[in-house]
């Protein structure tokens, strides 16, 4: 019996060391499975990381090699004129029986001022309604050539905000922004829609510049919808340096229409309006409205407002005007520079040109804007200085002078 049991402790025994045996080496063989499976993750991450480090660094010289081949520099150059008016003298004048209308000889010697300029803007003080028959004042009504006349003096932006722009209604409104568009040119100060952006942003290669443009009033009248028109508000305007720079508007001009007729000198109300405006993120002011020039005042910082740019055409005279500077204008012209490295916008240059509109009668009455100084140097090709010219010329360029210097 005893030997019995020790036979069974024994064959127990052999088919536990048995088991035990097994299991070892199963063990060894998946721990070593393991091992060699973790190896070659792990060389497999590790050719990724390599891999992934070439990509990174290969982009990385790409990106180098592109920012090498920017410019450091952006520059671009901003013109600037004041009212272009069309009394019915001038719409007159430039109508010629079976031929119709064409505005364009009282811009063809300041085409040259707008050479190289990458945004060039004026006041179109008039609106273009197209069932009605052309006006003077003191309702406006244009006939729409006027558009292609501006044009052939080379601007492409016109400011539609000024105490005119209803004189026709709302339909003078739309029918004034069909035309400029048709034209190929660009406009700000009224709107088509509840929905059409108040403000315009251009992107010069890389360099934005942001622009609005507002008016005092309507002469009375009130439109039928408020976004017809950008009357001069200081919540619209923050709104609109907001959204301006909101789109990275690197600087932003206001074309203003305010101030009080034929006053030249600048007076505290219209001064403080326009520090005012530029606390709130403006960085130049353009004005216009009063018909005569104004000073201009330059800050450290490089900001400017040019309180009034005078007419830039119109039958504004001496003679029945009661004013003796409204024949007189100044053209603006500046340029911004932007360094990329330092994401900095200066002001470079900054040109005053006064003009003058001159009016004479050969077989009907003719209208010429001329920048002064250009023709007092006998610049201004195709243009004959004569005595009597020189002298008008020389005394538009005086009174220019007297106010700026005020």
């Amino acid at each position: 019996m005893l030997n019995k049991i020790k036979i069974i402790l024994l064959v127990v025994l052999l088919i536990l060391g048995l088991y035990l045996g097994f299991s070892y080496l199963t063990y060894k063989n998946f721990s070593t499975d393991i091992v060699l499976e973790n190896n070659k993750v792990e060389e497999k991450i590790k050719d990724q990381n390599i891999e992934e480090n070439s990509y990174d660094k290969k982009i990385d010289e790409e990106v180098e090699e592109i920012k090498e081949d920017l410019p450091t520099f952006k520059e671009i150059t901003i013109t600037a004129a004041g009212d272009i008016m069309t009394h019915m003298p001038i719409i007159k004048a430039h109508y010629t029986e079976g031929l119709g209308y064409d505005f364009s000889n009282p811009f063809k010697y300041v085409k040259d001022l707008n050479t190289g300029a990458d945004l060039k803007m004026a006041n179109l003080e008039t609106v273009i309604r197209n069932d009605r028959e052309p006006q003077g004042f003191p309702t406006f009504n244009a006939p729409y050539p006027i558009i292609y006349g501006i044009k052939s003096g080379g601007f492409n932006l016109l400011s539609t905000a000024n105490n005119h722009s209803y004189d026709q209604g709302r339909q003078g409104v739309l029918d004034t922004i069909a035309h400029i568009k048709e034209a190929g040119l660009d406009y700000m100060g009224t709107n088509a829609t509840a929905e059409d952006d108040r403000t315009r942003l251009y992107d010069f290669d890389g360099l934005k510049l942001g622009l609005m443009c507002y008016t005092y009033g309507l002469n009375g009248f009130t439109a039928e919808e408020d976004f017809l028109v950008n009357i001069i508000n200081l919540d619209m305007i923050a709104e609109d340096v907001k959204h301006l720079k909101d789109q990275g508007a690197d600087k932003i001009i206001l074309f203003v229409h305010w101030g009080v007729e034929y006053r030249t000198e600048l007076y505290d109300e219209l001064q403080n309006l326009g520090h005012e405006i530029l606390d709130l993120g403006v960085d130049y002011i353009l004005g216009s409205h009063p018909h005569v020039v104004m000073p201009v005042e330059r800050f450290d910082n490089g900001k400017f407002i040019v309180y009034s740019m005078g007419n830039f055409l119109s039958n504004q005279r001496k003679e029945f005007i009661p004013s003796q500077n409204t024949e007189e204008g100044l053209f603006v012209r500046f340029k911004l520079e932007k360094n990329f490295q330092t994401e900095e916008v200066s002001l470079k240059d900054f040109e005053l040109i006064p003009t003058w509109v001159n009016r004479y009668f050969t077989d009907k009455w003719y209208y010429e804007i001329i920048p002064i100084d250009q023709a007092l140097n006998g610049q201004v090709q195709g243009l004959e200085v004569d005595e009597n010219l020189r002298n008008k010329l020389i005394d538009a360029k005086t009174k220019v002078d007297n106010i700026l210097n005020k």
